[in-house]
């Protein structure tokens, strides 16, 4: 079984077929981008990124649910400690070890986290905002979750030093493709937001697949699911 971001990635050769202007559509978007902030002045070195970012969403989506309107170091101290236990697991890891590097790293989460709440508020008004909405598996591709779906519209959430990229958008469409298999939600719109970078760029979902695959979504949507089914049966 593979992941989103796995299937994102390294299936490179379906993601040119099915959108072969998916290069193009994503330098556009990065060139309307919206600001909603400006960028970070990270107080942290950049190897502790991950674990900065993953802390963040974790404050987020704690104040989120707890409707709290902004974030305290009772959130901080609450969600650390599950955050250093999930990053340590990961490949690569690399988590902050000296009572130093905690301290910048919770001041640099602190702040993502208050500008993912902000860019949040700014959204789409009074609309429910459910983190880490489920969807389910097909073929090859297993059980996942997407960072949040604010009403109809579905969020992912990029805190690289970056622009957007293809995957990014891939990675949406694949949720979205999932969604439309399973019928679990409605969704209508997507966001790539960067708190980091102070950034997002929105639209209908129609739109990323018309200017990205130049077809309807359900085309490109029943497309993805055919590929993941026929993967499950040639493996």
């Amino acid at each position: 079984m593979i992941s989103e971001r796995q299937f994102s990635t390294l299936y490179t050769s379906f993601w040119s077929t099915a959108m072969p202007l998916g290069e193009a559509m994503v330098r556009a978007m990065n060139l309307r981008v919206e600001r909603f902030t400006e960028p970070l002045n990270a107080a942290s070195p950049s190897a502790f990124n991950g674990f900065v970012n993953e802390l963040a969403f974790r404050l987020a989506e704690l104040s989120s649910v707890a409707g709290a309107h902004s974030i305290d170091t009772n959130f901080l101290h609450a969600t650390y400690p599950m955050t250093e236990a999930y990053i340590s697991r990961l490949p690569r890891a690399v988590v902050p070890e000296s009572a130093t590097e905690r301290a910048t790293a919770g001041q640099d989460a602190l702040a993502l986290a208050e500008r993912l709440l902000n860019a949040i508020r700014q959204g789409p008004g009074k609309e429910p905002v459910c983190f880490r909405p489920k969807f389910s598996g097909c073929g090859i591709h297993d059980d996942c979750e997407g960072d949040i779906l604010i009403g109809e519209e579905l969020w992912e959430v990029k805190s690289g030093d970056r622009q957007f990229r293809q995957n990014d958008v891939r990675q949406i469409l694949i949720y979205c493709a999932l969604n439309h298999f399973s019928a679990k939600h409605a969704i209508k719109r997507y966001c790539l937001v960067n708190p980091r970078v102070g950034v997002l760029a929105s639209g209908m979902v129609r739109d990323l697949s018309r200017s990205g695959a130049g077809c309807e979504p359900q085309t490109l949507f029943e497309e993805i699911i055919e590929f993941l089914s026929l993967q499950e049966v040639s493996t």
